[in-house]
């Protein structure tokens, strides 16, 4: 019976080492994905919340307030769940155009990708996106004039994201 107790013993690290290996190939495979998205340059962050310069935030509709990249073309687009129609229809902005100086730092599996970009549209807009290896992503959007709004959802493929583009003001 000792020996039994023994052999259980020094068992449980190498099950706990197996199954931590397991965890990082999922990880692992999880960021290639990633990468593969990124890469690709046809990516959408659909945001459910959206907060502003001062730390106000408020959930949105991920269908309608978004960021999208298109190969060399982009799109910003907020509309918020009020009475107002706003610019693009949905009460709200869309703002499209293209994109440029488009970086991408990979840092690994456990902490991410950050990826800087700046569209150009009605305005000028700098974006840094920050991926988890899960897809989970910020968007920290500063224009020119000082604006700055963050959106945060999940990164998707712009293939099949069902989102619905507004009217644009430009």
């Amino acid at each position: 019976m000792k020996n039994l107790a023994l052999f259980l013993i020094m068992l449980l690290p190498l099950m706990a080492m197996a199954q931590g290996s397991t965890k990082e190939a999922k990880r692992e495979a999880q960021h290639e994905k990633l990468m593969d998205l990124i890469d690709s340059k046809e990516f959408v962050l659909k945001a459910n919340t959206i907060r502003d310069r001062y730390g106000n935030q408020i959930f949105v509709n991920e269908l309608t307030n978004f960021v999208a990249v298109a190969d060399s073309s982009g799109a910003v687009q907020i509309a918020l769940n009020n009475s107002r129609i706003g610019r693009n229809g949905l009460g709200g902005e869309t703002v499209d155009g293209r994109v440029t100086q488009y970086e991408v730092k990979d840092f690994g599996p456990k902490k991410g990708v950050m990826i800087k970009l700046t569209l150009f549209g009605s305005g000028t807009f700098h974006l840094i996106l920050n991926v988890s290896s899960g897809g989970y992503a910020t968007v920290d959007l500063s224009g020119i004039y000082g604006q700055r709004l963050t959106f945060s959802g999940e990164l998707e493929p712009l293939e099949g994201s069902n989102i619905f583009l507004g009217r644009t003001t430009f």
